[in-house]
């Protein structure tokens, strides 16, 4: 069950120095930090208590790996062997930036393959998202770039980040489409929000208990850090009929859904930042009644449950449109 890891780390030793020291877990202060936690996938229940059978009756085989103390690879394997007293080795490795140890810890995961793909996704998504903070300034200088150090220095005269070049690399790397990796990075920070919310939801989510239409994800996803009211609201909806159990993708484009809710009420979230005339508020506000009629005419007669949260998303369309007046 427990894979070995050693071939691995010195696969990926480009990014670090492998194994300064290995030493028994009592020896180590580990540090598990929610950052480089939040970028990998917990194993779903099933594979958890089956790598906790293994290790109670074979111990834990594979060194746990830090860097600066901080558990870059073994989170489940350290949950287990501290819960029940099972002693471990821990290797540690060197990275020049956190964002380097980040980026090694994607790359290991990825390359196990025991993955779903949502979680391939959010790997790569993540890799993108770390790839552009380590974008030295605006001119998109890092570590893809052949630019000189004179360019590296040069702030704001220099052209803008090359975000279609960094895609197109993580593309070819990963073998999707750089269309493929911006999405990806949408989706990741979709599931970074909704794990924000609910940590149990995002794990079911990306284990596929219950699966979530990826243009659900892209249109969950915040436009900046702080999630503004509305997104959470819509993100919330999403939580709380997955942990209720009664999500449940349309078996057709048309029929009216928590999905297409979600998905419409974004497009419509979008719209409204562009409406600063009274004909063209007046015009989005009849859009959404006649799809809130619309619904309303394709919802069985028992239906109430479901037209609950699109009652909900209408209302909090119309609050952003009030707060734009």
């Amino acid at each position: 069950m427990q894979s070995s890891i050693i071939g691995a780390l010195f696969f990926f030793g480009s990014f670090g120095s492998f194994l300064k020291k290995v030493g028994t877990g009592m020896e180590h202060h580990i540090i598990i930090d929610p950052e480089f936690k939040a970028l990998l996938s917990r194993l779903d229940d099933k594979v958890f208590a089956a790598l906790e059978a293994d290790i109670l009756e074979n111990g834990c085989r594979d060194p746990l790996i830090t860097w600066n103390n901080i558990l870059i690879d073994g989170h489940h394997r350290y949950e287990i062997c501290t819960k029940h007293g099972i002693p471990f080795t821990v290797a540690t490795m060197e990275f020049a930036t956190r964002e380097d140890a980040k980026i090694y810890m994607i790359r290991l995961q990825y390359a196990r393959r025991n993955l779903t793909p949502l979680q391939f996704s959010k790997l790569r998504g993540n890799h993108y998202k770390v790839e552009r903070k380590r974008i030295r300034n605006e001119a998109g200088v890092n570590q893809f770039s052949n630019a000189s150090a004179d360019q590296e220095v040069c702030g704001n005269s220099c052209n803008k980040p090359q975000v279609g070049r960094t895609a197109e690399i993580l593309g070819e790397e990963y073998k999707v489409g750089a269309r493929t990796i911006m999405t990806d990075a949408k989706i990741a920070t979709a599931l970074a929000a909704i794990a924000e919310v609910s940590p149990e939801v995002e794990q079911k989510i990306v284990n596929r208990t219950p699966v979530v239409d990826k243009k659900v994800l892209i249109a969950l996803a915040p436009k900046e850090e702080e999630m503004s009211s509305s997104e959470r609201a819509r993100i919330e909806e999403l939580v709380k009929a997955v942990d209720e159990g009664s999500y449940a993708r349309p078996s057709s484009p048309g029929n009216s859904s928590l999905e297409s809710t979600l998905v419409d009420g974004q497009a419509n979230s979008n719209a409204s930042q562009a409406i600063t005339k009274p004909a063209a508020l007046a015009a989005a506000i009849k859009s959404m009644t006649d799809e809130l009629l619309k619904e309303l005419r394709q919802m069985p007669n028992d239906g109430s449950a479901l037209m609950k949260p699109s009652l909900k998303a209408h209302i909090s369309r119309l609050q952003d449109l009030h707060k734009r007046l």
